[in-house]
């Protein structure tokens, strides 16, 4: 089947505005038009110091800057004593015409408000869909698995080690192995657990609650009587349904505890039984693998970025920030 074609309609394009700015401004553009880097706050930070820097930063044309914890910082994150810097460097930007975005983590990627959001919570921890496969082919193969077992399975492969039929369900011994004895022809044995990382359950939104709670309503308190005014919005940076710097596993999956029951609701049936057309070319794979991304999508929208985003909207500041090749 080709691909659908792309509408090239003209409603589709964005129009311009209808007055452009003159030449004049180009050269010598008005307040707002300037920089507005990332503010990194790597030392032990000091309010005099803080408001001389949010000073200096006006007086070198940046518009505004994006207050970002960052390696280095020895400030105790989300304490009484960043909060009160935090708010000399608000009370600073307003006295000066600048904007001071906030940024939602200790460094990133967001959601854990520096740890705090699991700590004593394991039940918002990630999981993760971990693989172990083996390949069978005139000699028996027993794997051990490690971590929660959802199911196992052997599939038939071609030649050229793509899956020529259904696959196999495999049940455990008594040993907890699973083990297979190969008919004619080469086999794949997949073993499929749930690992745990220790980033937070992003398709969680208790987790996303707790985060919230924990970081956005304690700015709120801190500086909420300049939101919307000289402090614009916060920044999200790198939510991941599969954090880099979590599972280095790079045939790891998105998983939670809560996927296997809204798969079932949303799409009709359960994903548990159907592991295998994840990472094989099994029959019905195709539909497997897009509902599955599909819930994803949905999962990750209702468990944090709709939550986040509604967060800002109640308390008149923008959401802004950037994903981890999550977008569509």
């Amino acid at each position: 089947m080709l691909p659908r074609a792309v509408s090239l309609r003209p409603t589709a394009i964005r129009s311009l505005p209808e007055e452009l700015p003159a030449p004049s401004e180009f050269l010598n553009p008005p307040p707002g038009y300037g920089p507005v880097p990332f503010w990194f706050w790597n030392a032990e930070m000091e309010g005099a110091e803080v408001r001389r820097q949010v000073r200096e930063m006006a007086e070198k044309g940046c518009s505004g800057a994006f207050l970002h914890a960052r390696h280095g910082l020895q400030t105790p994150y989300l304490s009484p004593e960043w909060f009160s810097l935090v708010r000399a460097s608000v009370e600073e930007a307003a006295a000066c015409g600048f904007q001071l975005w906030l940024y939602d983590e200790d460094n990133w990627p967001s959601g854990t408000a520096g740890g705090a959001v699991t700590a004593g919570h394991p039940e918002y921890r990630a999981r993760y869909l971990q693989v172990r496969d083996a390949l069978a082919e005139q000699a028996s193969v027993t794997l051990l698995p490690e971590g929660e077992l959802l199911g196992a399975w052997a599939i038939p492969m071609d030649p050229e080690g793509e899956a020529s039929g259904d696959a196999v369900p495999l049940s455990p011994g008594d040993d907890g192995r699973i083990h297979f004895d190969p008919p004619d022809g080469r086999w794949r044995v997949c073993v499929f657990t749930v690992g745990d990382g220790g980033y937070v359950d992003l398709l969680n939104p208790e987790a996303t609650g707790r985060f919230l709670h924990l970081t956005h309503d304690r700015y709120a308190e801190a500086v909420g009587e300049h939101f919307g005014r000289c402090v614009p919005g916060i920044f999200m940076d790198e939510a991941t349904l599969i954090s880099i710097w979590d599972v280095r596993d790079p045939r790891a999956l998105p998983w939670s505890p809560r996927l296997p029951r809204e798969f079932q609701v949303r799409c009709g049936y359960d994903l548990r039984e159907h592991l295998p057309a994840l990472v094989a070319a099994v029959p019905g794979a195709a539909r497997v693998r897009c509902d599955y991304f599909s819930t994803l999508g949905a999962l990750y929208a209702e468990g944090f970025l709709k939550p986040v985003q509604a967060w800002c909207a109640a308390h008149g500041i923008a959401s802004t920030g950037h994903l981890l090749c999550e977008e569509p």
